[in-house]
């Protein structure tokens, strides 16, 4: 998928030097820019094997399965990505249609606001968990930290990476607050 992008650049650079538009040749664009690497086709470069995921250029690597892949699941893509704690792996599955379910229970409501998190119409009042707010006094701390350190340093690298941290663990607060709110709703 980086050599596509690579490719359609050059693509349109040339279209546009055909043309006769005044065109610039694309930039260099350095390894720290993009935060994933997409390989979009399963077994093209690719795959699954003995629990191992191997990638191409970069051999079998061990991976922490956090969820068992159906048996029936065709994995169609693969997008190897770099977050604030590490390294994922992110699959795209096909998966066979599911039969729906219906339910005996009364419909809901739900009106999203600002001063609550959600109304229901039953009239039933959720509150913000505010999560960001909470975490504001560790963030300043961290961003201080960061602004005292010399640019291009280790030590500024290693005080950029923990403040990426409390943002992802800010992030990961809110999507377990709304999983668990949705499935509290169902």
């Amino acid at each position: 998928a980086t050599l596509r992008r690579l490719d359609k650049a050059y693509q349109a650079f040339f279209r546009r030097v055909k043309i006769g538009e005044k065109v610039g040749f694309p930039r260099f664009k350095g390894r720290n820019r993009f935060d994933s690497v997409e390989f979009p086709a399963y077994g093209d470069g690719c795959k699954i094997s003995n629990g191992r995921v191997y990638f191409q250029n970069i051999g079998k690597i061990k991976v922490k399965w956090h969820r068992i892949l159906p048996d029936d699941a065709v994995i169609k893509t693969m997008r190897f990505k770099r977050e604030a704690d590490g390294w994922h792996v992110i699959f795209s599955c096909e998966l066979p249609n599911v039969a729906s379910v219906q339910s005996s229970s009364v419909s809901v409501g739900i009106d999203l606001g600002l001063k609550a998190f959600l109304v229901t119409s039953d009239g039933e009042s959720i509150e913000p968990p505010k999560f960001y707010r909470q975490s504001e006094t560790r963030l300043r701390r961290s961003q201080r930290t960061v602004a005292r350190r010399k640019k291009g340093s280790n030590r500024r690298h290693k005080a950029v990476q923990s403040v990426a941290r409390l943002h992802q663990h800010i992030e990961n607060q809110r999507k377990d607050f709304h999983h668990k709110l949705a499935l509290s709703l169902v």
